[in-house]
C-alpha cells in the first residue's frame, strides 16, 4: 500500500542494459510499453494535485451540467461585488473521478468514468468520455484542471506523421577511431540518406512498441501536422564516457520541436549528442586518452564485405 511507502527502504538503480535484461525487469518494461499511451500522461506533472495518492491513474475532474446557467450565476455574483469569488460548492459543479486519462486526436483527451454523472443519462460509470484540459495562471503559479465534456465526441488515438525532409541532410559518414594507449577501436556510421525509409520504419515500430519519449508520444497522437526528423548520431555518456550511436529523433511541429533523450546502456546516466566536428577530439571510453581519427568515409545502407551497412 502507498501508505507504507515512507517505511520501506528504496534503492534507486540506473536503467543500464544489465538491469534491463533481467527477466523480472524486462517483464515490467514490457508491461509499461504495452500501456505507453496511458502512462505517457504521468509526464504531465501539472496533474499531480488531481491524482489519487494511492493510484496515480485515477484523477479528479470537474463536471458542469449547465454551462450557460453557471456563467449567469457567476456574472450576477460579480455584478454585486466585483471582488467576490463565485461559489464553487453549488449544485452546478460536481467533482467526479476518472481513470486512464489518454491523449486523443485533434488535441483532445479521453478517460473512463469511475462514477455516474449527476443530472444526465448521456454518460454513466464505465463509459469513455471526452476531457478538456485547461491550464490557468494565477499569482505566477500554473494550475491544470480537467473538465468532463459529456456532449463532445470521444476521439480516437491514431497517429499520423511523416518523415521530415530537411534542406540540408546530415550525410552518411563512417568515422573510424582507435586508441593508441589501449586496444579500443570502433567505427561510428552516422547520418541518413535522402530517402531513408528503412530507418523511418524502425522508428515507427519503436513508437508502436511504446519506446518513445512520453511528451513526443502525446503530440504524435494529438496532432497531425508534425514531422519526424531523424539520423544516426554519436552520443557520449556524461558519466562514464561511453560512446554509442543512437537515432537522433525530433518531432517538428509548426510551433515547437521536441527532442528525444537517451540514457547510457552501461551506467544509465544521461547521454549527450556529439557534434561531428568534435569526434576527432573525443576521449577513449576505456582509458580516457584522446582517440585518433583513423579514417572518414561515406557508407551506404547496403551490406558490404567489410560489414559496414
Amino acid at each position: 500500500p502507498a501508505s507504507l511507502m515512507d517505511q520501506i527502504p528504496v534503492r534507486v538503480v540506473k536503467p543500464a542494459d544489465e538491469l534491463n535484461s533481467h527477466p523480472f525487469v524486462s517483464g515490467v518494461l514490457a508491461f509499461h510499453a504495452s500501456q505507453a499511451l496511458k502512462r505517457s500522461t504521468l509526464a504531465l506533472r501539472g496533474l499531480d494535485p488531481l491524482r489519487d495518492p494511492e493510484n496515480p491513474f485515477i484523477l479528479t475532474a470537474s463536471f458542469i451540467r449547465d454551462e450557460a446557467r453557471k456563467q449567469k450565476v457567476w456574472e450576477e455574483a460579480l455584478e454585486k461585488d466585483p471582488q467576490a469569488v463565485p461559489p464553487l460548492d453549488d449544485d452546478l459543479i460536481n467533482f467526479v473521478r476518472i481513470k486512464d486519462l489518454t491523449p486523443s486526436n485533434e488535441g483532445t483527451w479521453r478517460a473512463v468514468l469511475l462514477e455516474n454523472l449527476p443530472g444526465t443519462r448521456l454518460k454513466k460509470k464505465g463509459d469513455d468520455v471526452a476531457i478538456s484540459m485547461v491550464t490557468v495562471e494565477e499569482d505566477e503559479r500554473e494550475s491544470t484542471l480537467l473538465f468532463v465534456d459529456h456532449t463532445a465526441p470521444v476521439m480516437g488515438t491514431d497517429i499520423t506523421v511523416s518523415a521530415h525532409k530537411p534542406s540540408r541532410l546530415p550525410w552518411r559518414l563512417a568515422y573510424e577511431v582507435a586508441c593508441s594507449n589501449c586496444p579500443y577501436k570502433n567505427t561510428f556510421m552516422l547520418g541518413r540518406h535522402g530517402d531513408d525509409s528503412f530507418m523511418f520504419k524502425e522508428i515507427l515500430d519503436e513508437i508502436r512498441e511504446g519506446r518513445v519519449d512520453p511528451l513526443i508520444l502525446i503530440d504524435l497522437v494529438q496532432r497531425d501536422d508534425g514531422e519526424l526528423d531523424f539520423s544516426r548520431e554519436l552520443y557520449r555518456c556524461r558519466n562514464c564516457g561511453n560512446l554509442e550511436v543512437m537515432k537522433r529523433l525530433r518531432l517538428i511541429s509548426p510551433d515547437k520541436t521536441l527532442s528525444a533523450s537517451y540514457f547510457c546502456p552501461e551506467c544509465g546516466e544521461r547521454m549527450s549528442q556529439m557534434r561531428r566536428g568534435h569526434i576527432a577530439s573525443v576521449n577513449c571510453p576505456d582509458c580516457r586518452n584522446p582517440l585518433d581519427l583513423v579514417s572518414e568515409k561515406q557508407w551506404s545502407g547496403v551490406p558490404d564485405p567489410e560489414g559496414v551497412q
